[in-house]
C-alpha cells in the first residue's frame, strides 16, 4: 500500500510541475449549468440591514438560462407570470453582472462565487443598495 501512495504522490508532483495549466471556471457555468438553474435568495440586505422574507416560499428566486434569459420572482409563484423577466450580461472577468429588465436595469458587482453560493452587491440602478446571497434551490427547505 505504501508503494501505491508513493507512486500516486509522484504523479501528483509530476502533474503540477510540468506545465499543466488549470483553467478558471466561468461563472456562467455555475449560473445555468449550461441549461437553466434556479438560485434562491438566501439572504437579502438593503443598506446593510437584513430584509429577507421569513418563510422560504416568499423568497425571491433567480432562474438563469443558458440563453442569458433571466426570470426573477417569489418562489411560491413559480409557474405564474414572472414579476421580472429579462436578460443578464456577465462581464468577461466575472466581476460584474447586469440585468436588463423591460422597465429597469440592475447592476451588481460579483463579490464571490462558487458552486454553492454567489454573493452580489448592488452597483447601480434600482437595486444599488442591495446585497444578495444566492444559493442553488435546495431539494428541501
Amino acid at each position: 500500500m505504501a508503494k501505491f501512495y508513493s507512486i500516486f504522490f509522484i504523479y501528483i508532483l509530476a502533474g503540477c510541475g510540468y506545465g499543466i495549466e488549470t483553467k478558471p471556471v466561468s461563472l456562467d457555468t455555475f449560473l445555468n449549468d449550461n441549461s437553466s438553474k434556479v438560485w434562491l435568495v438566501k439572504h437579502k440586505f438593503v443598506n446593510g440591514e437584513k430584509v429577507s422574507a421569513g418563510r422560504s416560499g416568499f423568497r425571491e428566486v433567480f432562474i438563469f438560462y443558458h440563453s442569458t434569459k433571466v426570470i426573477v420572482q417569489p418562489l411560491n409563484s413559480l409557474g405564474n407570470a414572472p414579476n421580472f423577466q429579462g436578460y443578464y450580461e456577465l462581464s468577461t472577468d466575472n466581476s460584474k453582472i447586469n440585468f436588463e429588465m423591460p422597465k429597469e436595469n440592475w447592476y451588481f458587482k460579483i463579490d464571490s462565487y462558487g458552486e454553492h453560493q454567489i454573493v452580489l452587491i448592488g452597483n447601480g440602478g434600482v437595486r444599488k443598495n442591495e446585497k444578495l446571497i444566492l444559493i442553488p434551490l435546495p431539494d428541501e427547505f
